[in-house]
């Protein structure tokens, strides 16, 4: 079974793919968002508990 991780994961890189095809501001302003929202899920799940 794929983890919450491989899962952004995919979406990442797809997102990326996407992004690098169109050239839009738009697609990587989305590929940001992921990646910040990637990264906060990330320190909440992982970070967080460790303090």
């Amino acid at each position: 079974m794929t983890s919450i991780y491989g899962v952004f994961a995919l979406m990442f890189v797809g997102t990326v793919g996407y992004a690098l095809v169109t050239k839009t501001r738009a697609a990587w302003i989305l590929v940001l968002s992921e990646a910040i929202i990637g990264f906060g899920y990330f320190a909440y799940s992982v970070l967080l508990p460790k303090l």
